[in-house]
């Protein structure tokens, strides 16, 4: 599902300016990509990259045990 860089703000009760410097650092370790929209140059679309799902996908039964449910 495509979420917008400003809906992730909201979700993870960040500030933007936090969280561009968040996915950027994302970015740069190769875990997401962004796109501009092509019907608002204004938004940023924010993509999960094979290496972003695979290092998820490997990552998120130890979260469950972390988290005890």
């Amino acid at each position: 599902r495509i979420k917008k860089q400003n809906d992730l703000a909201f979700i993870t009760n960040r500030s933007k300016t936090a969280l561009t410097r968040l996915i950027h650092t994302m970015e740069k370790k190769g875990f997401v990509r962004r796109e501009v929209s092509e019907s608002d140059m204004r938004i940023n679309h924010v993509f999960l990259t094979p290496f972003g799902k695979k290092t998820w996908d490997e990552s998120y039964p130890f979260f469950l045990k972390i988290i005890d449910f």
